[in-house]
C-alpha cells in the first residue's frame, strides 16, 4: 500500500520538514476532519515533511486505490 490518505479523526498533528542544517520547519498543523499525507499520491516523488501526532490522535488511514473517480459536471469529459 504505497499511497495512502490520512483523515485526522480527533486531536492534531504536525508537519514539519528537517534543513540540511537540522533546523526543523513546521509546515503546517492538521486538525480534525482535515486530510494530510497526499504528497505522493498527486505525483511528488517522497513525503515533503514528516507527520507526528502532537496529542493523542485517532488517524483514518486507506489505499489512495480505494477512492472512487470524482464525477465531472455535466457535459465534461476525461
Amino acid at each position: 500500500m504505497r499511497y495512502r490518505k490520512h483523515l485526522l479523526l480527533h486531536g492534531h498533528v504536525r508537519a514539519a520538514k528537517t534543513t540540511p542544517t537540522g533546523e526543523q520547519i513546521v509546515l503546517r498543523y492538521v486538525a480534525p476532519g482535515e486530510t494530510f499525507g497526499l504528497a505522493m499520491a498527486i505525483g511528488a516523488a517522497h513525503y515533503p515533511a514528516t507527520a507526528m501526532a502532537v496529542e493523542d490522535s485517532v488517524v483514518l488511514i486507506w489505499p489512495i486505490s480505494a477512492w472512487r473517480p470524482m464525477p465531472l459536471p455535466a457535459g465534461e469529459q476525461r
